[in-house]
């Protein structure tokens, strides 16, 4: 395949939509990097993955779709925040994917712990992603607090 040089257009076809976007590489390589994409990149955090339960993939899915992420962001952030009492530390949470951010707790981004709610079309695909920074030293504790947070 061809590689778009700068100042060139091209096509990018949506199948399940039916539709084409034409772009330019420029305006590619300039859109705003979501969170979960910064936080993948971010070096000094760690962070795992897991399937979501049943209830907060629903939840997670019908926010998204109702435009309701704040609500379900701070619900989500409420128990996280009380499974890492006995840590003593608080959570940001954010619902989003790599490619938009649906809602941003405020200064979630500057927490030692972040939640990721990643919302999918297929129930069984929504995942929560949790990062830690990585010089944290009860990384384990958190990990095993926040594993599949319930809605």
């Amino acid at each position: 395949p061809r590689i778009p040089r700068l100042g060139s257009n091209f096509v990018v076809a949506l199948p399940k939509v039916k539709a084409c976007v034409n772009l330019t590489v420029e305006s590619v390589m300039n859109a705003k990097q979501s969170l979960l994409s910064s936080m993948l990149d971010d070096e000094s955090y760690t962070n795992r993955v897991c399937g979501q339960y049943i209830d907060l993939a629903t939840a997670c899915q019908t926010a998204v779709r109702d435009q309701k992420t704040k609500e379900l962001a701070e619900r989500v952030q409420q128990k996280a925040n009380e499974a890492l009492k006995e840590v003593g530390i608080t959570a940001g949470v954010f619902v989003g994917s790599v490619m938009k951010d649906f809602y941003i707790t405020p200064g979630c981004d500057k927490l030692p712990v972040i939640i990721a709610l990643v919302p999918d079309s297929a129930t069984i695909d929504c995942k929560q992603m949790t990062f830690v920074k990585s010089a944290h030293p009860q990384l384990e504790p958190i990990f095993q607090a926040l594993y599949k947070l319930k809605a």
